[in-house]
């Protein structure tokens, strides 16, 4: 919802290794997001499945990875 935002934060954070919590889907995060970030968790958080036993999660259909980036040369 605040993509340009966003990006202009991370371009400034580059060489932090970045996590970004979305109650979005990973499809929903554009490219030029991923290829800034090194984490990302998503997935909407869900009370009824809200968990304590999964790190950086909430609910247990939150997926917490890490990004891979292809180096390229």
């Amino acid at each position: 919802m605040q993509i340009d935002a966003v990006y202009e934060l991370l371009t400034l954070l580059y060489d932090f290794d970045i996590c970004l919590y979305t109650g979005h889907d990973i499809s929903e995060v554009p490219q030029k997001i991923l290829d800034k970030i090194h984490y990302l968790k998503y997935g909407p958080y869900m009370e009824k499945l809200k968990t304590t036993t999964m790190p950086f999660i909430g609910s247990s259909n939150q997926v917490f990875t890490e990004i891979n980036h292809a180096i390229t040369e």
